[in-house]
């Protein structure tokens, strides 16, 4: 394959990039322009060209066995027609636009234009997400009001191709990434386990010809900073790659601790990645991906104890306790693909290690001055961790097949075994307040699990005609956890008093998960479809509840339907995209009071309904003028729910309470504008305006955050090299709950006050 690389007025482009992701090749264009690929498997390809200053071009492209492929390739100069967008949300290379099923993707220019540092800066970026901060590294994730009550998700993370367990045991910060894809409703048939409510993929920047490299500092109010690095480049030409990259983050803390006038949440993370490619021939690929972050938290849960305290004295909390969260997160990955005759081949194989601890002290769980209950580790990081094997194998059609028809088949495999030693601190003032006798003591909960699944998975598309196409999949889960648990009360001078014996708790799971998709495409720039897809989150175990009636939970499910459209007008100057939505969510996994063990447990306890619209629209009204819209709306609603009152311990009917953890509203519109200053330097401002609706944060609906706005602002000078951006979040200050509690211990969580600062970037 050959080809030149021109810009609008017929002028050569040096040194733009030239890839075909799918086939992991990369190249540059000469001085003339030109660019060359001496071998490429035949078939279809997705080419991308991009150049500093030019609009990515994207463009669809035919290779045939034995005959040599030439094009020429026109890129416009930068903010004239919108950035177009490949992702593979079907585990192959698709324009966005063209793909039929309600995907977000988030580029490297959009990461960077509304800062999205971490896990915990994605709300609303993508319509009906919503992302849980609830203190601590964990944050956990809804969408269309599909809210998991434990640490499983409900949203499957994927970060270069590798499934992150739990939210215990996933990466959180975000740089050096190529685009963030948020896929919405199940993603089972070709995503692995519990995708219930979708699927959150994150691409890695990936080394290629050309040698690039960036260093980043920020500096910003609450002592905030940060500082990124990367390089890439090639050792072999076409052969072999490598690329590092590393981030530091740093915040002196949002809250205070009145109990010492202390800042409390001060948090130290450290991430390092680092990529090593290998091209043997156009037909093979070999990547091996490491990563690793530890994390220290000095403050991890600032709350207070209940919603209004905290809206009436924001950002104190009063904790005579406090213990250091520390994470440390190891993963290791190798992917080989291999283009065939008949078929193409991905294996990705990933180990991964996470050690959580509680350093210096433990957590103070009353979030009071008294000293009543806490909870801490006892051993070393070595007897609190879990480890996650992970292999997929994975069939595909070939990329050169004639056939109407295209197919993914393969089989996933997974094994977690987790291990932690906690610890129930009962303090002395527990005597008094609960009214225990025999406080002070611990109760120590050693346990150790082991999950284990398999999955046979498959989906195929059939173009019916050019214009239709139908897509039919499904997905077979076994999965099996295994739990050994004991609970002791340890209190000085007394002997050992077992509370739970040494016990045994079993789970399997199975489940048959189907999905069909119709799409027709009415014209080149439009594309309707609809989908039938059934969810499926595995059940799992109660590690600290006594009941033999509640050490086990069953899987929950969802019948999901979906119709969508999607469209661009004005020779690509804007595209709008419509979604609806309705979902019969089953045997709810939920948060409830155990009435015969006066513990706190996940239960079966209901199922409900959510429905709703999404709209998503991207313009470029003039040059140098970029508007983004994203509007969620979700009705979620408990069509059976039935609730022990832990006060009284009568049964609560709460049909007709809104899923809890959902804004009925998420919104995101962000405007940015740019003009050339002098040389090559441009001046850049952005607004950004962030609205969520009404949301719940109990089964009861007793506790609620109104609907509220967040405004933030960017303001700057960039260039090719140099960019130099003021930023500001949550710029007026708005004091909102983040995250509440109601069953057993009460708390509330204020969200982050305003914060400013300001980056440079050198990039080469």
């Amino acid at each position: 394959m050959s080809g030149y690389v021109y810009d609008v007025s017929g002028s050569p482009i040096a040194k733009a990039s030239v890839s075909i992701e799918a086939l992991n090749i990369i190249t540059l264009t000469d001085p003339s322009g030109s660019f060359q690929f001496p071998s490429v498997a035949p078939g279809e390809h997705v080419l991308n060209v991009s150049a500093i200053g030019y609009e990515k071009h994207t463009k669809n492209i035919t290779v045939h066995v034995g005959q040599e492929c030439k094009m020429t390739c026109v890129c416009h100069e930068n903010m004239v027609t919108l950035e177009q967008v490949t992702v593979t949300a079907e585990k192959r290379e698709d324009m966005l636009q063209d793909v039929p099923l309600a995907v977000s993707a988030i580029s490297a220019k959009k990461i960077q234009d509304y800062r999205i540092w971490s896990v915990k800066d994605l709300t609303s970026i993508a319509p009906n997400l919503y992302v849980v901060n609830g203190g601590s590294d964990q944050p956990l994730y809804a969408i269309r009001g599909i809210f998991p009550s434990s640490l499983d998700p409900s949203v499957a993370v994927y970060i270069d191709g590798v499934l992150q367990y739990d939210a215990g045991t996933a990466m959180s910060q975000f740089y050096d990434a190529e685009r963030i894809e948020v896929l919405r409703g199940p993603q089972g048939t070709l995503y692995g386990r519990n995708a219930m409510a979708g699927v959150i993929n994150v691409i890695t920047k990936k080394p290629g010809n050309r040698t690039t490299g960036f260093a980043e500092t920020s500096f910003g109010n609450y002592n905030a900073q940060r500082y990124t690095a990367g390089i890439k480049t090639p050792i072999v030409n076409n052969k072999l790659f490598t690329g590092f990259s590393a981030s530091y983050n740093k915040t002196g803390g949002y809250f205070t601790n009145t109990f010492d006038n202390s800042r409390f949440d001060k948090i130290h993370s450290y991430g390092g990645n680092l990529y090593l490619r290998y091209l043997p021939s156009d037909k093979w690929s070999f990547t091996l991906n490491g990563k690793a972050q530890q994390s220290s938290n000095a403050g991890a849960f600032p709350y207070a104890t209940n919603a209004q305290i905290a809206l009436e004295n924001p950002y104190k909390t009063s904790q005579n306790a406090t213990g250091e969260e520390r994470r440390n997160f190891y993963n290791a990955s190798l992917t080989a693909q291999h283009y065939g005759r008949y078929f193409d081949v991905t294996s990705i194989s990933a180990y991964q290690y996470v050690n959580r601890f509680i350093h210096n002290g433990y957590w103070d769980g009353d979030w009071t001055t008294y000293d009543v209950f806490g909870l801490k580790y006892f051993g070393t990081p070595k007897d609190n961790y879990s480890t996650t094997i992970t292999q997929e194998f994975r069939l595909s059609s070939p990329a050169d097949s004639k056939s109407p028809l295209k197919w993914t088949a393969g089989a996933f495999y997974m094994n977690h075994p987790d291990k932690e030693n906690g610890i129930m601190v009962m303090g002395a003032d527990a005597a008094i307040l609960l009214q225990d006798p025999y406080a002070p003591y611990e109760l120590h909960t050693p346990s150790k699990l082991d999950n284990s699944g398999l999955a046979l998975f498959g989906q195929a598309t059939y173009s019916i005609t050019p214009k239709l196409d139908i897509t039919a999949g499904v997905r077979y889960d076994w999965e099996t956890k295994i739990l050994h648990t004991r609970t002791d009360k340890i209190k000085e001078g007394f002997p050992v008093t077992p509370v739970m014996p040494s016990t045994r708790m079993n789970g399997k799971y199975r489940a048959f998960s189907p999905k069909l998709n119709m799409a027709y495409k009415l014209t080149p720039e439009a594309l309707l479809y609809a989908t039938y897809s059934k969810g499926f989150r595995a059940g799992g175990l109660n590690k600290r509840t006594f009941d033999p009636d509640y050490y086990t939970y069953d899987p929950e499910y969802s019948n999901n339907f979906e119709i969508g459209a999607k469209t661009t007008w004005f020779d690509n100057r804007m595209t709008a995209n419509l979604t609806a939505f309705y979902i019969d969510w089953q045997d709810m996994q939920v948060t409830a009071f155990a009435r015969s063990s006066a513990s706190i447990t996940i239960q079966n306890a209901g199922n409900a309904t959510s429905k709703g619209v999404e709209f998503e629209l991207a313009a470029r009204p003039f040059k140098g003028m970029q508007v983004d819209y994203n509007l969620g709306y979700t009705h979620g609603r408990y069509s059976r729910l039935i609730s022990p009152d832990q006060t009284t311990g009568m049964e609560k009917d709460l049909k007709g309470n809104q899923l809890i953890m959902q804004p009925a509203v998420t919104s995101m519109l962000a405007i940015q504008y740019s003009h050339p200053l002098f040389r090559r330097f441009e001046g850049m401002v952005r607004g950004e305006w962030n609205y969520l609706g009404k949301q719940y944060f109990d089964l009861e609906n007793t506790i609620k955050q109104d609907p509220y706005s967040l405004f933030n602002l960017r303001a700057g000078v960039t260039s090719r090299n140099v960019d130099l951006v003021f930023w500001a979040r949550n710029i007026f200050n708005e004091k909102y709950l983040s995250y509440t509690y109601s069953s057993g211990s009460k708390m509330a969580m204020i969200g982050i006050p305003a914060t400013y600062g300001i980056t440079l970037t050198g990039k080469f």
